[in-house]
Formats: structure tokens, C-alpha cells, sequence
């Protein structure tokens, strides 16, 4: 088993990558809301 630590920190880099890609589908979910509303006028 590997030690506490150790798992924490890949617990932890595994959030900051998580919240960087919700971040990324959060822009893409804007844009995409953005270009359907310049569409339906």
C-alpha cells in the first residue's frame, strides 16, 4: 500500500486537473449557448 502522502498529492493533482477541464467545458458550454442564441434571431 502506498503511504498517505503520496496519495494525497495525486488526490490532489487530480482535482486541479479536474477543475481545469470544468473549466474548459464551462467556456465551451458558453460559447455554445452564445452561438445558438446569435443563430435563432
Amino acid at each position: 500500500m502506498r503511504d498517505y502522502k503520496t496519495a494525497s498529492e495525486e488526490l490532489m493533482r487530480t482535482n486541479t486537473e479536474l477543475d481545469k477541464k470544468q473549466d474548459e467545458c464551462d467556456k465551451l458550454e458558453d460559447d455554445i449557448r452564445r452561438i445558438c442564441r446569435q443563430t435563432q434571431r
